[in-house]
């Protein structure tokens, strides 16, 4: 009786976190919102009609450059924030045993573990996320600016998103310190004095911007690049330390090479561009199955496997390449 009381006062206490959260959420998404909005506003309105000839060909290029890549940081905003990464399906099979000798010995397990919140097995690199009381396939972080979990379905936008700021804050506050060392003239000369505040402020909000996205982009860039989610960095970066003391060699299961590790996140594009476009398509992959350095990591439910009553919550259970 104590336990469920306990267990009782724990749900409500989770629920009210949820709550807090996703309160939090909606707040700084609709902060991003202001303030990308905002942003555009001033630039479009006050300060590039000012600083550039709008009818000139190098005016017309900067309109288009600042267009594209405003509406392309919204739109993968929105994205971000709407498209849910995925969840396990009911039907997902328990993993079996470890049997690959190599795959042991290399510290490059596949994990998969059961969940009793959910109260279903989850597939390799799934988690579960606390905040929105559900399983997410490939989990990276939940992210309080999207207010939603960037993962399997919604990485790629959420990378464009923060590649599309970057490139708008950049262009602007090139634009600006051109100006301000003599390297472009004014378009309207005479007009520059009363909105001399307003063209400060948009470049302070801008280089703020600028510094912030682009650590974010080295560390998301890094992490996209050898195919490791922001939990799966922290397990690595132990196991890599294990194996460095046992004088084995280590390298990330799932690092399969620079193309291969974007293709996992992007889809398959004949090019960079065309990954970059703005799309609402969604991966093809199911995010139940990764291919492993080893091999495809096999999922099948064998003769007497156990009950997920024998494990306790999240438990691990290691999976394997074949």
């Amino acid at each position: 009786k104590t336990m469920r009381m306990w267990k009782q006062v724990k749900d409500t206490a989770m629920k009210g976190v949820q709550f807090v959260m996703w309160v939090l959420g909606m707040v700084c998404v609709g902060l991003a919102t202001v303030l990308i909005a905002g942003i555009s506003h001033l630039w479009f309105s006050t300060v590039l009609p000012n600083l550039v000839d709008l009818s000139s060909l190098h005016g017309m290029v900067h309109l288009f450059a600042s267009g594209w890549f405003t509406f392309n940081a919204m739109w993968n905003h929105y994205h971000a924030a709407t498209v849910w990464p995925g969840e396990p399906t009911k039907d997902h099979l328990p993993p079996v045993e470890p049997s690959d000798r190599d795959m042991r010995r290399q510290g490059g397990e596949l994990w998969a573990r059961f969940c009793k919140t959910c109260w279903q097995w989850k597939p390799p690199r799934t988690h579960h996320c606390h905040f929105c009381n559900k399983c997410v396939l490939k989990m990276d972080h939940h992210c309080p600016w999207i207010n939603n979990c960037v993962g399997h379905h919604n990485q790629k936008f959420f990378m464009n998103m923060l590649i599309y700021i970057f490139l708008a804050t950049s262009h602007i506050c090139l634009i600006i310190a051109a100006h301000y060392f003599g390297y472009l003239k004014a378009h309207n000369p005479q007009n520059l004095h009363a909105i001399e505040k307003t063209i400060m402020w948009v470049h302070t909000l801008c280089l703020v911007l600028v510094i912030m996205i682009t650590i974010f982009n080295v560390w998301n860039g890094y992490l996209l690049f050898t195919n490791q989610t922001v939990i799966e960095f922290y397990g690595n970066r132990q196991s890599a330390s294990d194996a460095k003391r046992g004088g084995r060699s280590w390298k990330p299961p799932f690092n399969l090479g620079f193309f291969s590790n974007i293709q996992q996140v992007y889809g398959h594009y004949p090019s960079i561009w065309m990954m970059l476009m703005p799309t609402t398509e969604l991966l093809s992959s199911n995010g139940h199955e990764y291919t492993t350095i080893f091999g495809p990591a096999t999922v099948t439910n064998p003769t007497g496997q156990r009950q997920p009553d024998d494990y306790e919550s999240d438990s691990d259970v290691r999976i394997v390449g074949q």
